[in-house]
């Protein structure tokens, strides 16, 4: 009779506690691995593409800005003002501080950006669908092999933050509705604001 019935135990104090350290475990592996997987992908791509290849398009705006800046020039890209969105811009200075005036360094910054979508895509569906579900773990690969996504991450484009800066906004807004928390609105409104800095229009 003394052990009768302990089998089938499931509120057990330990196994309880042991479940939720291994589902922690599990939950950053998988994060971890998405992000190393975006990171390899598009670095990848970038070092095909040439990550010191000559500025086209909009690069060479961004990039301008950014270094014009630190030689105390200004803050412009043309006779007196800038024509561009500052966010990125900004983003590029705070590299620039560290690696120099380097297009180069600033590519892989947008690496990084974009290899930071796909986990935190992940972490949103996972908290709405539930850990039970597949959909945020296709969702974060579909992300990874979008081809859009991979090819915009080597260059110096407003892309990159924009979608890393919607996706955590829709993340905020999910957080600060369910949770009521003011800190998660003021995150929210932060995220939407450098959205809006970012690419005021789409």
């Amino acid at each position: 009779m003394k052990g009768s019935g302990g089998r089938g135990r499931t509120n057990d104090p330990d196994t309880t506690k042991a479940d939720a350290g291994r589902s922690r475990r599990r939950l950053l592996v998988t994060v971890l691995l998405l992000t190393l997987a975006g990171f390899l992908g598009r670095g990848a791509f970038l070092l095909v593409a040439g990550p010191d290849r000559p500025l086209v398009g909009d690069e060479p705006g961004y990039h301008g800005i950014a270094a014009a800046f630190l030689a105390g020039e200004g803050w412009h890209d043309g006779p007196f003002r800038a024509t561009r969105p500052p966010l990125t811009s900004w983003l590029l200075t705070l590299v620039y501080l560290v690696t120099g005036p380097s297009a180069a360094a600033g590519r892989w910054s947008m690496v990084v950006m974009s290899a930071l979508v796909a986990p935190i895509v992940f972490l949103i569906g996972r908290a709405y669908f539930g850990q039970a579900s597949c959909a945020p773990l296709w969702a974060a690969i579909a992300w990874l092999v979008y081809p859009p996504s991979v090819f915009y991450a080597a260059s110096l484009v407003t892309e990159n933050l924009a979608a890393l800066l919607s996706v955590a906004g829709v993340g905020g807004y999910l957080w600060a509705a369910t949770s009521r928390s003011r800190w998660a609105a003021v995150l929210t409104g932060i995220l939407w604001a450098g959205a809006a800095l970012n690419r005021p229009a789409t």
